[in-house]
């Protein structure tokens, strides 16, 4: 199950998304993995009048990345590049009143949440940031391979057991609607692992909704 984690900067904890849809609500995405184009953001913010912006920075190969810099640093594991992105951006979009949704927390989503209030605190900007948590099953292997669970290779069907090696991370999909629990008048950063679908639906609450993969691995897509 997702956790919700809030600062405690200006107004209530926003309600969960209900009800059907009043209007056309426009989402730009700005990355497709990380390391992508940094300009991206910007161009999304002048580049139309959206209401949302999300980003994927996440593959397994950033989560070995982001592992890496959090062996050297226990408040690394996130991707760096979203900050100095905000650094740009952060003041324009809470002028345009637009929420950025993304899963750039990686492996320590509260660590960049930190460090995102820190910045906008820096920047003299006022804004609500949430992070989602729930998603990390490092701690539990153990206890899942006792309970039964092989964890086996999708590719060779080997156990984690019979693969003889010790997993860096261990997360979960948790899904989309704790991101639309959260609903921050700024800022989710999403737990860890998100499908694409998941980080553009939260501030889509219709009854049918299909989003293939480029609606979250193409920057053009706005």
């Amino acid at each position: 199950m997702a956790a919700i984690r809030y600062d405690e900067g200006g107004g209530e904890h926003p309600p969960a998304l209900r009800g059907s849809v009043r209007h056309a609500l426009r989402i730009a995405n700005c990355s497709g993995f990380y390391g992508d184009r940094f300009s991206a953001p910007r161009e999304m913010l002048e580049g139309g009048p959206i209401d949302v912006l999300t980003g994927e920075y996440l593959a397994e190969l950033t989560m070995l990345i982001v592992w890496k810099a959090r062996v050297k640093d226990p408040d690394a594991g996130y991707a760096t590049t979203f900050l100095r992105q905000m650094e740009d951006v952060a003041g324009l979009a809470i002028d345009r009143g637009v929420k950025i949704v993304v899963n750039a927390g990686g492996l320590n989503p509260a660590g960049l949440a930190i460090k995102l209030r820190g910045l906008l605190k820096r920047l003299g900007l006022r804004a609500r940031v949430a992070h989602i948590e729930g998603d990390d099953l490092l701690p539990r292997v153990g206890e899942l391979q006792a309970a039964g669970h092989s964890l086996r290779h999708l590719d060779t069907g080997r156990s984690l057991a019979e693969a003889g090696v010790e997993p860096v991370s261990a997360n979960v999909y948790l899904g989309a609607w704790g991101i639309v629990e959260a609903n921050a008048p700024l800022v989710v950063l999403s737990a860890t692992r998100l499908l694409p679908q998941e980080i553009v639906f939260p501030p889509t609450p219709v009854s049918f909704l299909t989003i293939s993969v480029l609606d979250e691995c193409s920057v053009p897509l706005a």
